[in-house]
């Protein structure tokens, strides 16, 4: 974006262990002081376009699937959470597994609330996570609860384009964006 000509001010995770292609300010974005600095920078500094990359561990279907031979000797296969049925978490965890899916789920939240954000400042949106994650149902969620007919119909009418991230210089394989529907980015559904 920078090499466009846009002005951009990436904000990440503290604890976030990948190294950034670009510099970025470290938030823990799950504290509600950060959440509200990161919201009164919106609203000052009005910018064209946000992008999420909202974590999906949680939200994961890989943990559907056992894990690699090499990787059974060390670690054990991580449970699934959330299914079709339970988006907010399978109501029967404890521990550990359910202050992880409280801990996204507050932070799940908070997207929606920059969404609403961006839907009432005219703020273009993307949204990055993995096509199959269960993200996407709990987003969808989330946004009816708002019980706001027009925010749910701008959400509804989002373009969803899916591309393989390694393509474009990611390390990861396929991800799912929502892009607003006269966003200021242009791609192209691309699968190999």
């Amino acid at each position: 974006m920078k090499k466009r000509g846009f002005s951009i001010f990436p904000v990440d995770h503290e604890f976030n262990a990948h190294k950034t292609a670009v510099a970025t300010i470290s938030f823990n974005l799950q504290e509600p002081k950060n959440q509200k600095l990161v919201e009164s920078m919106i609203l000052q500094a009005k910018p064209a376009a946000i992008h999420l990359g909202l974590p999906c561990g949680t939200c994961s279907r890989a943990r559907d699937k056992p894990l690699p031979a090499h990787l059974k000797e060390q670690f054990p296969d991580p449970p699934p959470l959330r299914d079709a049925y339970n988006l907010m978490g399978f109501p029967h965890l404890k521990g550990t597994q359910a202050i992880k899916v409280q801990t996204a789920n507050d932070l799940y939240e908070w997207g929606v609330k920059l969404l609403y954000l961006c839907y009432q400042h005219g703020i273009k949106v993307s949204i990055e996570n993995p096509e199959r994650s269960w993200l996407w149902g709990v987003l969808a969620l989330l946004v009816r609860q708002y019980n706001d007919p027009l925010f749910l119909e701008w959400y509804e009418q989002l373009d969803r384009v899916t591309f393989h991230m390694c393509m474009h210089g990611g390390m990861f394989y396929d991800t799912y964006v929502f892009f607003e529907g006269s966003a200021v980015f242009t791609f192209r559904e691309i699968r190999v």
